[in-house]
């Protein structure tokens, strides 16, 4: 059995003994470890029994003048993606986001808005080949995406735009929610049928302390949509795996995760949720992802400090299997080198793979 068979095996409830462990560096900051990494990326590295695929998203983009979307000048510097959203980063360094429908108001305004097409197979065509090599080397080949439901909202209107729209502005953001619905039900459907065995999607809605929206809120207008977007997946694919990741505290609104039909929950901050609760909540219906503070214990604790967390997160998270060890996030340049090696070491000693 390769460590792919052996993950799906955990995943699907058939093993609970055997921990699995992943971790992955952001993409700005590997060029911090590029030297310790041997040219490698981190996931091929240090063998993690996964690695992540995307689809080309910019090929979803229409081709329009996405610029009358914005009253002044861009930077030199932007990146207009394939939702019309522009990112660009500061002379400091930070990255900012402007926002196309910050001035709209009425749900006409979007009638010829030139949201992405999705249906287009060359978003897709690439990343078969890309999952079989992933395959073939025994790891799991999981697709990733970005910003369902409520984070699109967020980046295509605006934060505070987006929270308002829930309150003040329903009929604007029910129409915006389902134009975003059919765009990411064809995202997912060309991503569950790619050849992977794992989709990964991302959506935050919780800061550490709370969720954004009230729970009756993000059942009313946000957890539906969700649920259509898994059930779309596994239409496509039934054998496809589903995990979601959402940072924060979403003890509130976890139990609307676990009738999304997912795999996983990912990332479990431990600045954010009692282990023990949401092993509670969860065991037995998904297996939880993550667990090791990137906040405090990676960047700040001592080699023995991360071995004594993974060891805590396992023996709670991980009782009668349904856990994966890894960080609660992606690492960055301030985690010390040594740390990222001691958490391997201690998670491969419940890996055997």
């Amino acid at each position: 059995m390769n460590a792919r068979e052996a993950l799906i095996r955990v995943i699907r409830g058939e093993d609970k003994k055997n921990i699995p462990f992943d971790l992955e560096i952001a993409a700005s900051s590997r060029k911090f470890y590029k030297d310790k990494l041997n040219g490698m990326l981190e996931r091929q590295y240090f063998r993690s029994p996964v690695d992540h695929i995307r689809p080309n998203f910019l090929k979803a983009r229409q081709d329009a003048d996405f610029s009358r979307y914005y009253k002044e000048d861009l930077p030199q510097n932007s990146f207009i993606d394939e939702w019309g959203i522009v990112t660009f980063v500061n002379e400091k360094g930070l990255t900012f986001h402007v926002n196309p429908m910050k001035d709209m108001e009425s749900p006409e305004e979007l009638a010829d808005y030139p949201f992405p097409d999705f249906t287009r197979k060359e978003c897709y065509e690439h990343m078969h080949e890309q999952a079989m090599a992933i395959k073939n080397e025994g790891r799991l080949a999981i697709a990733a995406a970005e910003k369902f439901i409520f984070a699109i909202g967020r980046d295509i209107r605006g934060y505070e735009k987006h929270l308002m729209d829930y309150y003040i502005n329903e009929e604007f953001n029910e129409e915006l929610l389902d134009r975003a619905l059919e765009c990411q039900k064809a995202l997912v459907t060309g991503m569950a049928t790619s050849g992977v065995d794992m989709l990964w999607l991302s959506s935050d809605v919780a800061s550490q302390d709370n969720v954004f929206l009230s729970p009756i809120k993000y059942h009313e207008v946000v957890a539906w949509r969700m649920k259509e977007i898994f059930k779309a997946a596994k239409e496509a694919n039934p054998d496809i795996l589903l995990a979601y990741h959402c940072c924060g505290n979403v003890l509130p609104i976890i139990d609307e995760f676990l009738e999304f039909g997912i795999d996983v929950l990912h990332p479990i901050q431990p600045e954010s949720m009692d282990f023990c609760e949401v092993k509670k909540r969860c065991a037995g219906r998904l297996t939880l992802w993550g667990g090791i503070s990137v906040q405090h214990t990676f960047p700040h604790g001592t080699p023995e400090d991360v071995r004594a967390a993974v060891r805590n997160a396992s023996k709670i998270l991980g009782e009668n299997g349904g856990y994966v060890v890894a960080p609660a996030n992606t690492l960055t340049e301030d985690v010390p080198w040594e740390n990222i090696e001691a958490f391997v070491d201690e998670g491969k000693k419940m890996w055997p793979y």
